[in-house]
Parts: C-alpha cells; structure tokens; sequence
C-alpha cells in the first residue's frame, strides 16, 4: 500500500494479505496512542525476575494480564492484534500519515517480541526505520536499524533484509548529514546485494556531491593562494616606487635616512593599501555559490 508519489523503496514490507487477516478480530486497544513515549518492547525472559516471568505467564484461563496492549487475550488473539497493528501501520504510511503508522507498527513490535516472531520483528523494524527516515528522526531510524544487527535477530535476518537495513542506515546517515557514513552503509548494502538498483542510485549521487564539495574546496584554497601571491607582489612594487620617488632628492653620498614618525606612517600607508588590494583579491576569487553553507 503506497501513497501517491510514493517509490519503490517506500513500499512497506508488511503488505496484509488479501481478504484481510483470515477472521481473526483486530482489537483496536491494540493501538498506542504515543509515537514518542514507547511503553517499552519485550525484553528476554532471562533479564526479569522470578515474580516477573510468572507475571507475563498466562493465567489457568489461557490469558495474560501483563499489559494493557492484550490484557485479557489469548495468545491466538495477541497474534490477531499484533497483525492487525502492522496492518493499520501500513494502511496510514499508504495514506503519507507516518506518525500514525509508526504509532502502529510499534504497537505490532511489542505484539511481535511478545510472541517471539523474529521474522516479523525484523520486518517491523525496518518499516519504523523508513517511518522516522520519513519523519526526519535519523537517531530513531538508527536505533532501530541497529537492533536488527544484534544477535538475535541477525542469525533470523535474510540478505535481502540485511542489505535493505544497510540502505535503511544510509538513509539516516545521510538525512543526519554525515555522508561519509551514508556511503560507507550503501557501499556494504551493495556488497550484499550488488543488483540493488535504489543504492547504486543513491550512491552514485553521493559520489557526485562529493566530487563537487571538494572542486568548491579547491577553489576556494586557489582563490586564497592567489590572494596571497597578489598581495606580496603589490607590496613589493609599492615599496620599490616608493623608494624610487625618494631617490632623486638625495645626494649619492647622503646616508640612509633614520627611522623616525614620518617613515612609520609611510609604512602604515602601504600596508593599508596592501591590505585593501588583498580583500579586493579575495572577494574576486570567491564565487557565490562558496558563500553558501556546504
């Protein structure tokens, strides 16, 4: 599902199935409300307490009671809700409302880690990455591209997925402004996947940005050394005229005049003149386009 406008690489990776989620009732309490304040993910049965685990068991009825996301459910019904979170996640990010999909594919991320669907989590997290790539949130879109290299769920991962999380990386690198790391990323996502039409793309325009910041670099230094070359050269023929100008007042025999007011404030003179000719040098070496940020 996919808005208007919308490319290839925004195509969610959990499209439902066609004729919906075979049945099974989607709970709208499922769905969070805050896309900023997680009400926090699962985390490894060995991490809680004894009181804790036989908290998230379910009850002699079948159902748990650890959260408000399934309190009550099965864990048939957690499945079914989780399912139907990612659903609605991607019907939102169809719909260009990326907010809203996020605050559903987190939701279906905390149904995942609850049933233990490493496959499905690896999914979701890409989806959230895309979402706050979309959002302008690259830390976000990192955390979560980061999760998907640790150990659990990068022995489950797929090349194909390992390679999308990498262009997923260097989406965020480069929205951050740091395109060093945004190649470094394409460069490995090509590795995995060297047919990757969308990172040769991108990287490609990397390369060429690259190539052009340090043309912009060159000659901003040229224009500077240029200045420098004018400026010293300037301030030698000052002097040498200068010191043509005194010479016929003088008689071959007179000795060289002491230092005195009337020397410094000719000293003064020229280095003014030498430092106007020097900004005027360098204001015509710059061109506009330096003047900007890069």
């Amino acid at each position: 599902v996919v808005g208007a406008g919308s490319q290839d690489e925004d195509v969610p990776l959990l499209n439902p199935a066609e004729g919906g989620l075979g049945g099974v009732e989607v709970v709208d309490s499922f769905l969070g409300s805050d896309d900023d304040q997680p009400r926090g993910y699962e985390t490894s049965d060995t991490e809680f307490t004894e009181d804790e685990r036989e908290r998230r068991m379910p009850k002699e009825d079948g159902r748990f009671y650890d959260d408000p996301l399934w309190y009550g459910k099965t864990l048939a019904e957690i499945r079914g809700g989780t399912e139907g979170a990612k659903a609605e996640g991607n019907k939102a990010s169809g719909e260009g409302d990326w907010k809203q999909a996020n605050r559903c594919w987190k939701d279906s991320l905390k149904g995942a880690e609850k049933i233990k669907d490493l496959d499905l989590q690896i999914r979701l997290r890409l989806n959230l990455a895309l979402g706050y790539v979309k959002r302008e949130k690259p830390t976000k879109a990192l955390d979560h591209c980061d999760a998907i290299f640790a150990a659990d769920l990068l022995v489950k991962a797929l090349p194909e997925q390992r390679a999308k999380a990498h262009y997923r990386r260097a989406e965020a690198h480069s929205l951050a402004g740091d395109e060093s790391k945004a190649m470094a990323s394409l460069r490995v996502c090509l590795e995995i996947d060297s047919g990757n039409v969308e990172a040769q793309r991108r990287l490609a325009q990397l390369r060429k940005s690259e190539a052009e910041r340090r043309d912009r670099e060159r000659e901003l230094f040229k224009g500077l050394a240029m200045g420098d070359k004018e400026f010293s050269a300037r301030e030698g023929a000052d002097e040498q005229q200068e010191e043509e100008e005194e010479r016929p007042d003088q008689g071959p025999h007179a000795p060289a005049p002491a230092a005195g007011p009337l020397t410094d404030r000719k000293r003064a003179s020229r280095l003014t003149r030498g430092l106007g000719s020097r900004v005027s040098g360098l204001g015509c070496s710059l061109n506009v386009e330096c003047l900007s940020p890069l």
